[in-house]
Formats: C-alpha cells, sequence, structure tokens
C-alpha cells in the first residue's frame, strides 16, 4: 500500500469510528487504529490535525482538561457518503447557548463505556457502543451502553456512575438480570449471554461521601433476581477523566426471596381490618399493626406467634422473610 492509500485508509477507518461512537478523544481513537502501537495517541492527534485542516471534523473543549471531543462536520459526513459510508454529523453534539459551548451531561458516563469497550477491543472483541446501538436498535426499551463479542459471548455493559434511586436502579437491574439470563431482544441479530457493570473504583458523591457502586447494583440486582445472576464487575481508574486501567472480577449474585416476596405483598395490597393491615402471598396472611403503647409495630403470619419491631417497614420486611423461607 503506498502513502496516499494509507492515508485515505487512515481516514476512512478514523472517520467511520468517529461517527460509530458518536463522539471521541484522541485518547481512545488512537488504541483503536492502531492497537499495537506505543505511540498511539500521538498518531491520533497527527491525524485529528490533518482532519481540522480540511474541517472534516469540529473539536469541543471538554471540561477540567479533559481533552477535546472530535466529532464529524458536515464535510466529513460528505467524504464517508462519498465513499459509500452511511454518516452522520456531529454538529448538534451538546448545547450551546450564545458562544458557551457546554457538552452532554453523560460526557463523563460516556468515556467511561468507552473506555471499556477500548480495553475489551484490545482483548480482541468486537465491539458496539450505545451510538451505533440506537441508530438500529432505538425501539428497545432499555438500551445498553455498549456490546462486546468474542466467539458465542456477547456482554452487555451497563455503566453506574450517577448516583441511581429508585425506578432508574431498578431499571438498571432488571436490564441486568435480563442480560445475564438471556432474555434481552437480540441486538444486531446477537443474542446477549453475559452482562457487566462498569464502574469507578473510587468516586464521591455529590454530598462528599465515597460511591459504593459494586455494593448498590448488588442489593438491586438480589431484590429484583428470581434466580443467582453471573455478573462481571469492571473495576475502572481513570486519568484526564478517561479509563486508564480496567479490573474484571466475576460475581454471582443469589436471589433476595424476601425482597421478591415482599415486592408480592406490595402488590397485593394491605387492607385495613381489625386495626391491623393484612395482605396475602400464596394462601397466607401477613398481618402487622402499630402497638403505640409499646412504640413498636406487630407483626404475624397466619396463627403464628405475634412479634415487634421498631418501624412498619421493618414488620413487614419480616412478613416477607418468613414467608420466603421454604
Amino acid at each position: 500500500m503506498n502513502p496516499h492509500e494509507q492515508h485515505l485508509r487512515n481516514d476512512l477507518d478514523g472517520l467511520q469510528l468517529v461517527n460509530k461512537f458518536g463522539w471521541l478523544r484522541p485518547h481512545e481513537l488512537g488504541p483503536l487504529l492502531w492497537p499495537n502501537s506505543q505511540h498511539a495517541r500521538h498518531q491520533a492527534d497527527r491525524l485529528v490535525r490533518c482532519w481540522r485542516k480540511r474541517r472534516l471534523i469540529l473539536e469541543r473543549p471538554l471540561p477540567g482538561r479533559a481533552g477535546r471531543a472530535v466529532v464529524l462536520s458536515a464535510a466529513g459526513v460528505r467524504f464517508l457518503t462519498a465513499h459509500d459510508v452511511q454518516a452522520v454529523t456531529g454538529k448538534d453534539f451538546g448545547e450551546t447557548h450564545g458562544n458557551v459551548w457546554s457538552p452532554p451531561l453523560t460526557w463523563r458516563h460516556d468515556l467511561i463505556a468507552v473506555g471499556v469497550l477500548v480495553n475489551l477491543y484490545l482483548q480482541g472483541f468486537d465491539i458496539f457502543p450505545e451510538a451505533q446501538i440506537k441508530r438500529s436498535s432505538g425501539q428497545l426499551k432499555k438500551l445498553p451502553d455498549g456490546i462486546a463479542r468474542r466467539g458465542e459471548q456477547v456482554i452487555s455493559i451497563e455503566v453506574e456512575h450517577a448516583r441511581k434511586t429508585g425506578p432508574s436502579m431498578r431499571n438498571l437491574a432488571l436490564a441486568l438480570c435480563s442480560a445475564a439470563q438471556g432474555t434481552t431482544p437480540p441486538i444486531f441479530g446477537m443474542r446477549i449471554t453475559h452482562a457487566m457493570v462498569a464502574f469507578v473504583s473510587t468516586q464521591i458523591d455529590e454530598r462528599g461521601y465515597t460511591l459504593s457502586h459494586r455494593e448498590r447494583v448488588t442489593k438491586a440486582i438480589a431484590e429484583s433476581a428470581k434466580s443467582a445472576v453471573p455478573i462481571t464487575w469492571a473495576s475502572c481508574s481513570m486519568r484526564s477523566a478517561g479509563v486508564r486501567t480496567v479490573q474484571y472480577t466475576d460475581d454471582l449474585i443469589e436471589a433476595d426471596r424476601a425482597a421478591a416476596v415482599l415486592h408480592r405483598l406490595e402488590l397485593c395490597g394491605w387492607r385495613p381490618e381489625a386495626g391491623a393491615l393484612l395482605s396475602n402471598y400464596k394462601g397466607r396472611v401477613a398481618a402487622v399493626w402499630e402497638d403505640e403503647e409499646a412504640d413498636a409495630w406487630g407483626w404475624q403470619i397466619d396463627d403464628l406467634p405475634a412479634e415487634r419491631v421498631s418501624t412498619i417497614s421493618e414488620a413487614k420486611r419480616r412478613c416477607a422473610e418468613v414467608l420466603a423461607t421454604p
């Protein structure tokens, strides 16, 4: 391949990657183009400078000295289209108010997903980022943050970066359970076989507390699962807002049967009767009531001895624990 052909190949491969991911930094573009080079980042910087001169791309500065995001310009789209590659411009990446540009709120989350995908690519996986998945599978209720495939193994990747609570955490847990158990609808004709959760190993929340993503997601999965769920954890260390290293750990999360029973009791509803709240589960009756004299809550299953705890939530949980016991 002569130099002209090599330059054209680099342009096509590189711009297609930018289009595939929606946006990339030279930090991640380099290893994707030159996985065996120690100077991949510098090679990507040179290629991006060449694109900039030819106006094939737009560049956007990321906050906190995190580098610059590269997206396709209209000229870049025309270049790829001329070579029979469908592409979309990245001119709407982020938001501009007056002369001030701001990145999308998900940019840090996106960098973690890209970093893990690049790490898996270097291990021989084919990778599919969220932007690519969204263009062809946007009808899915919950899109993964990425997919990696090697042989028969197809991994659905979810990034846990924000401090999810309530329905958001439950939806994440349900998506992971579905992926791990092979019930996620096929994507690009691929059947998902594994679930992976990527997270930053040391992250502080808005209150100044250390976030324990692994513990929180484990609890949510246990509460949502009907059977044991195999999960791979991808613990990421960061540099310049990008992923520096990834440590993978396989885990098996047992289902919290009591949580599942409690969920059924809540769905059934608690009806007032004779000063108590009653609910049913598989022909059995759970009862909770307030004992004002003892400043406590009583609970009972069928005709078993009644017991007391501090709160109504704890009383309902105790009922579920008894009902969940085989």
